[in-house]
């Protein structure tokens, strides 16, 4: 997996969160700059958050 690219911003709040999830899947090569994530891909990340936020899985990177 590619190198994260820190130099794509995040948007700051208070911008959707549909935004911030569209920076970040730049940032980790899982999109090109400019390209739109899927709704499927939006289901998928918001799933993630609330999987965190349960904490039924870690926030974190493995070390």
């Amino acid at each position: 997996m590619p190198e994260a690219d820190s130099s794509i911003p995040l948007p700051a709040a208070p911008e959707s969160s549909r935004a911030v999830l569209q920076a970040l899947a730049e940032r980790v090569g899982l999109l090109v700059p400019g390209a739109s994530l899927s709704h499927q891909q939006i289901a998928f990340a918001e799933g993630v958050v609330d999987l965190v936020k349960q904490g039924r899985i870690s926030g974190g990177r493995p070390a």
